[in-house]
């Protein structure tokens, strides 16, 4: 008995080797495939590629591109120099004045164009 149920066991086994490597071979001859099919797919991207755009309409559309930003740089520069001209229009340009930046210097212009006295802005400011 005990053999009738080893060669039991050993054929029970056999078959489940066998769904086993059927299972796993179909599994790799899938992914074998997808590769495959993947390899085709990047060679067909690569010749299309290579096929539609050849390196020197490449290097005369960067040209275009470029003398197009070129001449867009010139109008803005342009445009930036005559706002800038444009605001000054308004400007006025004192000369002869000195510039005292001291606040006792402020406050002598301030007493000078308001035509106040010091000994008398001294008596207000103390009092």
């Amino acid at each position: 008995m005990t053999l009738c149920r080893l060669a039991t066991l050993k054929k029970i086994v056999e078959k489940a080797v066998k769904a086993a490597i059927t299972v796993i071979t179909q599994e790799f001859h899938q992914k074998v495939q997808d590769l495959k099919d993947y390899v085709k797919h990047l060679e067909d991207r690569i010749d299309k590629l290579e096929s539609a755009e050849s390196p020197q309409s490449d290097v005369s559309d960067l040209t275009r591109k470029i003398d197009a930003v070129a001449r867009e740089n010139r109008q803005y520069a342009a445009a930036a120099n005559e706002a800038e001209q444009f605001s000054r229009k308004n400007n006025i340009r004192i000369k002869g004045l000195t510039v005292i930046s001291s606040r006792t210097g402020k406050i002598r212009r301030t007493h000078n164009w308001l035509r106040i006295s010091r000994t008398r802005s001294r008596q207000t400011c103390s009092s």
